[in-house]
């Protein structure tokens, strides 16, 4: 792929995926005496994917992949205003995310991925724009890793707003570039 700058890069994006568990969650799930399982999620990130979804003349998407095998991310979907958006997707029980994103023919160039793992280094290494959540657990070495095929690293851990602040990273990187095409070199 030839180089780009990445405010280039981020007006391409029209794909916006997204890893569940210590991403989009903090990571922690907790199972009742009646195998309940519970997760918790930030408002935030779901009014910035609503935000990321209703661009006035997009077409853009979000996907939310994991493995888990819970039902925790449907049932907060179905509570969303926006919950039948046509370009909202997502699914339990991927393994392999880079193979279930190439078998629907999303183009790379249009991805922006936030992980927080191992598992999403796959994914990282040929997204356009690259995020993961601020890392506050003791995984040192796949921390460094995660971190080191990042564009971005949110100052905020996963569940905790770090999709909304990568998302109006995005945004951000977008206007740039739309400032720069008009002339506007110090933004």
């Amino acid at each position: 792929m030839k180089y780009k700058p990445l405010t280039q890069k981020a007006d391409e994006v029209r794909v916006l995926i997204l890893d569940l568990d210590g991403t989009l969650t903090n990571g922690i799930f907790t199972v009742s005496s009646n195998e309940v399982v519970s997760k918790s999620f930030n408002t935030r990130d779901f009014s910035a994917i609503e935000r990321f979804l209703t661009v006035p003349y997009s077409k853009n998407m979000v996907v939310i992949l994991t493995k888990s095998t819970d039902m925790c991310l449907e049932q907060q979907i179905k509570r969303l205003p926006y919950a039948s958006h046509p370009n909202l997707f997502w699914d339990n029980h991927v393994n392999d995310k880079r193979t279930w994103i190439e078998e629907r023919g999303i183009n790379w160039e249009e991805v922006a991925f936030m992980g927080d793992s191992y598992d999403d280094l796959l994914c990282m290494e040929v997204a356009a724009i690259t995020g993961c959540p601020s890392l506050v657990e003791q995984r040192e070495e796949e921390e460094n890793v995660v971190y080191d095929n990042s564009d971005f690293i949110s100052s905020f851990p996963g569940g905790d707003g770090a999709v909304c602040e990568f998302i109006n990273y995005l945004f951000k990187l977008k206007n740039r570039y739309k400032m720069e095409k008009m002339g506007y070199e110090n933004i």
